[in-house]
């Protein structure tokens, strides 16, 4: 079973993702306990095929490629939509993180439905809580990203 899905947008890192690459590849959480899902945003560098060589060699690593989009809220939620952890965790491609840094957040994340500082959302509760606030809502990427409002910005659940 999954737990941890790690979704990473990117966008044209060149070599500053490869920190982060070691530290998801590195992690305590067996490797079929967690995903990384890779969102690359129209990247026109040597990203894309080196993702999916990433990808081929490892089963808990997935790629998906879009067009570019220009804002970061695009690429995280179709990470969320192909997502199948239990809980997601949101990394940047500059980020690096500690080895047991998953695992750690899921054990202590068992009763939250959002910890806004360790970036990790229970997704079931998340999409609840979505229907029942504004069934009938339905946010536009196109206008979210005219308006330049962060998706954090855009949903609060208490």
């Amino acid at each position: 079973m999954v737990k941890v899905s790690v979704i990473v947008p990117v966008y044209n890192p060149g070599s500053n993702i490869d920190q982060c690459i070691s530290s998801l590849l590195g992690q305590s959480l067996p490797d079929d306990e967690y995903e990384v899902i890779f969102v690359d945003d129209g990247s026109t560098d040597e990203t894309p095929a080196r993702l999916d060589e990433l990808a081929e060699a490892h089963a808990n690593v997935r790629v998906e490629h879009i067009p570019n989009s220009g804002w970061p809220g695009r690429p995280r939620n179709v990470g969320i939509d192909l997502a199948q952890g239990e809980y997601v965790y949101f990394v940047d491609n500059d980020d690096r993180l500690g080895k047991e840094a998953p695992d750690a957040r899921f054990y202590a994340m068992s009763e939250r439905a959002v910890c806004r500082y360790m970036k990790m959302i229970t997704l079931p509760k998340l999409r609840d809580a979505l229907r029942e606030l504004a069934p009938e809502v339905r946010v536009d990427p196109e206008t979210a990203r005219k308006a330049r409002v962060p998706i954090e910005r855009m949903v609060a659940i208490g």
